[in-house]
């Protein structure tokens, strides 16, 4: 089983970070919360840190965790594993997704997500 991090990233008017895989790439045009694979030696929240600085060149504080998707790609068991976080430094640069919004909870119905997200939107909806 794949494990994988996922940030759920809030700003200050109580919006979440959403980010728009890249056309062309796998899952192309379908929307995710930033985060990916943990590195050998790695926890969760460093590899959390890692890929969100890599992936948007922000620093993140990564708070407390929110919950598990797991998901069966073909064969390819996936475990992501969501935490609440927040940015503390950087701007924005997008380097392997189309595009990023800030929208509310009850505005993620209205996007496509990743089969492995599409829980955690249920359940920040829920909540």
């Amino acid at each position: 089983m794949l494990d994988i991090v996922a940030a759920i990233l809030t700003n200050e008017n109580d919006e979440i970070l959403i980010t728009k895989i890249a056309e062309g790439k796998n899952n192309g045009g379908c929307f995710e919360f930033p985060g990916g694979k943990i590195e050998n030696g790695e926890t969760r929240r460093e590899a959390l840190a890692r890929e969100v600085k890599e992936e948007l060149d922000i620093d993140i504080k990564v708070g407390e965790y929110f919950g598990e998707s797991v998901y069966n790609d073909g064969g390819l068991g996936i475990k992501l594993n969501a935490f609440k976080g927040e940015i503390v430094s950087g701007d924005i640069k997008l380097s392997v997704h189309d595009e990023y919004k800030w929208v509310k909870k009850d505005e993620l119905k209205d996007f496509k997500f990743l089969p492995a997200d599409e829980k955690i939107v249920e359940e920040l909806i829920a909540n």
